[in-house]
């Protein structure tokens, strides 16, 4: 289960532990954290009392048949995790344990276009269009293991947000042309895992990772929308975009000639919402101030750095 690749269908698991006290009684299986089954050793016990000092194998095997298209497992990345425990209850000093990451990919269909096992992949982007967003088009190729294209081939394209517990999403299933080429739009987003997998049957796949990353742009509006008076406030209200978008950090940032000097920061609350203030003492004449919401790049926040579009206050000295 644990080799290179993805994995489908149903797995094996052969754990082998080794103890030098009361011998290995049993083993536990864990996925994602959940319990899934246990298997126990043969030990020579009665009514749960030893009948020797070693009453369980010094060395012992197990072997677990795993459902990946059942529950806890989930598509895309998955931690399994396997415990070996000994007679002795009571401390950790009678468990240890193994962990092991694998993918499970149960919804990318399985092509009879025949085998494909090279498949490269790369990106390309639009042109910004006024809301700040760009389209992304993962474009591929597949051919056989001698560069021959491979025609007709049923592609998937999978993405997942790197957030921990997130499932990978299919989003498109692309047919191979004669030259065995293909592209995908991906839809808008956050950061992603982009993943394209090519099954020419149920045990081998040919696949490619790549990972595409965002920029934040967060919402920026500045009320009041007319010429104020110096002496008077500037609200500022900041949205940011989901997933994870509660509790982030933002930045309103004011321009001082090619600089923009920092006026005011903050967290969002739980909606992604930030706001704020700023009253004018010090202008004379009539001065027009540009201000924009900056946000840096920040642990669970699947976006990198990025701003607002700049937006202008009037004030009346």
């Amino acid at each position: 289960a644990f080799g290179a690749g993805s994995r489908r269908g149903i797995q094996m698991v052969k754990p082998s532990a080794t103890d030098v006290g009361g011998g290995v009684r049993r083993f536990l299986l864990q996925v994602n954290g959940e319990p899934v089954t246990a298997r126990a050793t043969r030990c020579r016990t009665v009514d749960g009392f030893a009948l020797r000092l070693r009453p369980c194998p010094a060395h012992a095997r197990a072997a677990f048949r795993m459902q990946t298209a059942a529950s806890p497992f989930r598509q895309g990345p998955n931690l399994v995790r396997v415990c070996s425990a000994d007679y002795g209850l009571g401390t950790g000093a009678n468990r240890a344990c193994a962990a092991r990451h694998v993918h499970i990919d149960n919804l990318c269909p399985i092509s009879s276009a025949g085998p494909g096992s090279q498949l490269q992949a790369r990106f390309s982007r639009s042109r910004r269009s006024a809301h700040g967003m760009r389209t992304v088009t993962v474009h591929g190729r597949l051919s056989s293991a001698n560069g021959v294209p491979v025609a007709g081939a049923r592609v998937c394209v999978a993405t997942r947000v790197p957030i921990g517990g997130t499932r990978e999403r299919v989003v498109a299933t692309p047919i191979t042309g004669s030259d065995g080429r293909l592209a995908a739009q991906l839809p808008p987003g956050p950061n992603r895992q982009v993943r394209l997998a090519y099954w020419w049957d149920a045990d081998h796949v040919a696949e490619r990772h790549l990972n595409l990353r965002v920029r934040a742009r967060p919402r920026l509006k500045l009320r009041p929308d007319h010429p104020i008076h110096n002496g008077r406030h500037v609200r500022f209200k900041v949205r940011l975009r989901g997933p994870a978008a509660g509790h982030r950090w933002v930045r309103i940032q004011a321009r001082s000639g090619k600089r923009w000097i920092e006026l005011r920061n903050g967290r969002t609350n739980r909606r992604g919402t930030y706001r704020a203030r700023y009253r004018f003492h010090a202008t004379t004449g009539h001065r027009r101030y540009a201000f924009r919401a900056f946000v840096p790049s920040q642990r669970g926040y699947p976006y990198r750095a990025g701003h607002s579009r700049t937006g202008h206050v009037t004030v009346v000295g």
